[in-house]
């Protein structure tokens, strides 16, 4: 039997710099990335014009494991976000892509909704053939107190299936966890994240702002056991994030990602 891929729906795949450095503790981020982890973030400004970024994650320093992304989203004002998303994994003889397309919207003064479609393409090589797929996800963010960030993500609730090569199906994945910010140069972000018939997994991270441009940021995560850290620079509109995660039996996994988002 085709294992189903390393990754799918609500899976790790799309682990931009920033974010991995930060334990994985994604889902209460906004900003474009938000359309990988959690879509309710997307609008969480509220405002116009266009963000944008690129990832590349060379996983445990293998080629045939890497990992590279692009997103861009487009603010309306008062009239939501729209993002569009790709990401490709694999080398030349077993790869999957998948694109997607994310709306949210600030809902009142303190929630954001969204919502993302995920078109997903696999190719096997030696035989195995091509399938494609579709998934959901939905998440919220929910702002409690003016410190105090709540968020959930529900990914691929319809458990999609990979159809032409048999009962391979993307994994159902919930997330839950919040965000807090001590101060303007400190925050702490933790999550809960569970796969369908996996056992739950906690991660936080701490990020820390000494100075205008620079970021600092750490992170652990459990099941399995993970360190990360990294360091952020910006510069203007633009921010370069360097990180690394370490698996305690594959080793360090580096990564890269460059993004623009408008300061407002």
């Amino acid at each position: 039997m085709l294992a189903v891929p390393f990754w799918g729906a609500g899976q790790d795949y799309h682990l931009t710099g920033g974010q991995a450095a930060l334990g994985h503790a994604t889902v209460a981020q906004s900003g474009v990335w938000s359309a990988f982890y959690n879509p309710g973030g997307l609008d969480w400004s509220g405002a116009a014009g266009i963000s944008a970024g690129v990832f590349y994650d060379n996983r445990f320093a293998l080629a045939d494991l890497s990992i590279g992304g692009v997103a861009v989203s487009y603010g309306f004002e008062n009239r939501g976000t729209l993002g569009v998303t790709t990401v490709r994994y694999g080398n030349a003889v077993f790869n999957e892509q998948t694109t997607g397309v994310a709306y949210s919207r600030v809902l009142g003064e303190k929630v954001s909704a969204g919502v993302k479609l995920n078109f997903h393409s696999l190719r096997v090589g030696n035989g195995y053939g091509n399938a494609t797929t579709l998934s959901g996800d939905i998440g919220f963010l929910y702002q409690m107190t003016d410190n105090l960030t709540l968020a959930g993500a529900l990914f691929n609730p319809t458990r999609s299936q990979f159809v032409e090569i048999g009962d391979e199906r993307l994994p159902i994945v919930l997330k839950g966890g919040a965000m807090y910010r001590f101060s303007d140069a400190v925050q702490l972000s933790g999550e809960v994240w569970k796969e369908l018939n996996e056992d739950p997994q906690l991660r936080a991270g701490l990020q820390y702002q000494p100075v205008d441009r620079v970021v600092l940021m750490a992170g652990v995560g459990s099941a399995p056991a993970l360190t990360s850290f990294g360091v952020g620079y910006l510069a203007g509109d633009f921010r370069l994030d360097l990180a690394a995660a370490y698996h305690n039996q594959l080793g360090f996994a580096p990564q890269l990602t460059l993004s623009y988002a408008p300061v407002r």
